[in-house]
């Protein structure tokens, strides 16, 4: 099966792409800190993968003690595209069948993200597409699970007063509160390729912003690079939009949106804090955004996989799935993060034969959890000996929680 000289050629047809394919090369020529991409048929990259990124914040930071997993992992997908990228050429076993054979024996976890859990984005083709692939997965060792959701905003109303009134009178009463806030904020639309920014100096400022955005952030998984933003905002073929949004004649925050076939996709954001707060940027943002696409006559706005509290002010979530495939003989932990169901340790010690199993312990209800690695009984989440919420963690449930992280990690 061809490489990436493959797909980097035009014409190319990936299924599932909803951006601009050179938004795609941008991520592979500037790919995050520590990724590496791969030579494969399709966009794909190795990094080292904190198997605790995607749990919610307060199990995270109960399990802040253990030593985080970091196994080299490679991954079929990108971090800048809504859904993992097929080469429609290329039939969807055979694909499964060639990324097995050429990553599987090299990374301890192989990872296909965003696979498409639903046709309305992505169209019939493409997801008849995605659920045959993921029939192959499953008949190739990988395990299907949920993963985080775009939010979906269909462009069914005639204004923002329309839109607004399909919420509860509190609702409206704080989002017209928080727009009120922003009313001297001013905004300003340049496309990609305008001259402003071949200057590196703004270029910089805009960086900065995204960096304060990724510092506070809960989820650390990909830190794009400043030449990555240099060469998406220096090209006008990405046919995107960046919002500046000026207080006083400083700039306290940008939201850079990629417009394609009647789609508004929000995609980056930079905030100068604690201005941005102040002035409730990221509400007056979407709702700018909102107004873009009514003005523009476009079907949809489609935002990102975080901030899921914001997500519930929306009409519609689309779900994607994951596909991952562990290298035996260990499968470590992984977590469903839609449903937040069980803590799963498991596989097969290679020195005692040992079964590792499933343990409840619906993560949602914090209740303590024991569980099995493949070595012998970890009290990851300990025994409550004191009293409800007490959490009591014995010298030799740390070793052994450490030990089967570095066995991991390595």
């Amino acid at each position: 099966m061809r490489g990436r000289s493959g797909y980097d050629r035009l014409p190319v047809a990936l299924v599932n792409l909803l951006e601009p394919l050179e938004l795609v090369r941008a991520f592979q020529s500037h790919p995050p800190e520590d990724f590496v991409p791969l030579d494969f048929a399709a966009p794909a990259f190795a990094t080292r993968f904190d198997l605790s990124t995607t749990l919610e914040p307060a199990l995270r930071r109960r399990l802040s003690w253990i030593p985080a997993p970091r196994p080299m992992t490679a991954f079929l997908g990108t971090t800048v595209s809504e859904y993992a990228l097929f080469p429609a050429e290329v039939a969807p076993e055979e694909l499964v069948r060639s990324l097995v054979g050429r990553f599987a024996a090299h990374y301890s976890f192989l990872i296909i993200k965003d696979i498409p859990a639903d046709p309305l984005l992505v169209g019939g083709e493409a997801f008849a597409y995605s659920q045959a692939l993921t029939a192959d997965c499953r008949a190739a060792g990988f395990e299907l699970m949920d993963g985080q959701a775009l939010a979906y905003v269909p462009i069914d109303f005639e204004s923002i007063e329309a839109f607004l009134s399909r919420f509860s009178h509190a609702r409206r009463k704080n989002l017209r509160r928080k727009l009120r806030g922003g009313a001297a904020i001013e905004v300003e639309a340049i496309q990609t390729g305008d001259a402003r920014f071949g200057d590196d100096a703004f270029i910089a400022e805009v960086y900065g912003l995204y960096r304060q955005v990724y510092a506070q952030s809960e989820i650390h998984f990909d830190l794009l690079s400043e030449g990555f933003f240099r060469a998406v905002l220096r090209s006008a073929g990405m046919n995107a939009t960046m919002f500046c949004y000026r207080a006083g004649g400083e700039m306290t925050g940008w939201n850079l949106c990629f417009e394609r076939d009647g789609v508004l996709i929000d995609k980056y954001i930079g905030f100068d804090y604690p201005a941005a707060r102040a002035h409730h940027l990221y509400t007056v943002s979407w709702f700018r955004n909102l107004q873009y696409a009514l003005d523009h006559g476009l079907r949809a706005y489609v935002a990102g996989w975080t901030d899921p509290e914001v997500k519930r002010a929306y009409e519609e979530a689309i779900f994607k799935r994951i596909a991952w495939r562990p290298h035996e003989p260990y499968h470590c932990f992984a977590v469903d993060v839609e449903s937040a169901g069980f803590l799963r340790f498991g596989g097969t010690d290679p020195e005692t034969g040992e079964q590792g199993f499933e343990a409840p312990g619906p993560i949602q209800e914090r209740r303590p959890a024991v569980v099995q690695d493949a070595g012998g009984l970890v009290r990851m989440l300990a025994r409550e000996r004191d009293g409800p919420g007490r959490e009591m963690v014995t010298a030799r449930d740390r070793t052994e929680v450490e030990a089967c992280a570095n066995r991991v990690t390595g």
